[in-house]
């Protein structure tokens, strides 16, 4: 914007300001819809005869570092001490659950590292499990997901079956919601703190989970040192698009407030239209 001189500092306030126009830019940008690398893959654990969960970080067992394996030996009632079939990717204090052989999940933490096909359990199982039976353990639990693309369902086989996606009316005009059977379709509701998801049928079993492809929010900049959640490609677009928002905040020349003006939609659109998986869509009428 030319505000500065080369070798001046900004003051403190001006790096309050800018942050606070810059993360306020970010959430709007938001709106226009995510570009590839926000669009991430989700596992929802499923309860069975639950028929909603909350996705947050205080949530519902949800996750986009979901692991699976299975028990490798019997584990009774009460038992710290887990053999599984393996232990990559579980980590000391991950959320861990074992499907129980009444169906459902005990959930609990990971104490210490595993060590060969060693879990240790924080609390114990709360019921006895049988070998092979499903282990699940993540890290960190999903953020409220802005908007969820599609799903599918994946059953103990590991094999996928896509589900309907409804619409909030489709869903909540479904007779019986808390009808048990395998899931067909799902309906999505963001609310504010934590997102809702509903499944229809409710799960009959813990052995299945449900895939989504969600948009995940861009995180905050909220200190001086943190790199922006984006490719580097859209760094011209962040630095453009700041200019524009703060270029009334200081007496920009005339020329340069037009340059600004004509150069922050440029960059944003040059990225928007860039920024998009090349593969063809296809649709088919519905003749039904």
């Amino acid at each position: 914007m030319g505000v500065l001189e080369a070798g001046d500092e900004p003051s403190s306030e001006d790096y309050t300001d800018c942050a606070i126009a810059l993360n306020g830019m970010i959430k709007q940008w938001m709106a226009d819809g995510f570009k590839l690398w926000k669009i991430r893959e989700a596992t929802v654990f499923l309860t069975p005869g639950t028929a909603s969960y909350s996705l947050g970080t205080s949530g519902s067992h949800a996750s986009l570092s979901a692991v699976k394996t299975e028990l490798g030996a019997d584990a009774a009632t009460s038992a710290t001490s887990l053999t599984v079939d393996s232990i990559a990717g579980i980590s000391a204090s991950d959320t861990i659950g074992v499907v129980l052989n009444d169906g459902t999940i005990h959930w609990d933490t990971v104490s210490g590292s595993p060590s060969g096909t060693t879990v240790t359990l924080t609390t114990g199982l709360s019921g006895a499990a049988s070998t092979d039976a499903h282990v699940y353990a993540y890290t960190t639990r999903l953020v409220r997901p802005l908007r969820v693309r599609s799903a599918r369902r994946r059953d103990s086989a590991e094999n996928d079956t896509p589900l309907l996606s409804w619409s909030r009316d489709e869903y909540f005009d479904t007779p019986n919601k808390t009808s048990q059977g395998t899931p067909t379709a799902i309906y999505y509701d963001p609310q504010l703190n934590s997102g809702v998801l509903y499944v229809w049928q409710a799960p009959n079993s813990a052995n299945d989970r449900i895939l989504i492809d969600v948009d995940v929010p861009i995180e905050d900049l909220d200190s001086a040192t943190d790199e922006p959640d984006f490719p580097q490609e859209w760094y011209n677009a962040l630095s453009w698009g700041l200019a524009f928002e703060m270029r009334l905040d200081y007496a920009v020349p005339v020329e340069i407030m037009a340059r600004i003006e004509a150069g922050a939609p440029a960059y944003k659109d040059r990225l928007l239209g860039w920024d998009t998986e090349p593969e063809s869509a296809y649709f088919v009428p519905n003749m039904g």
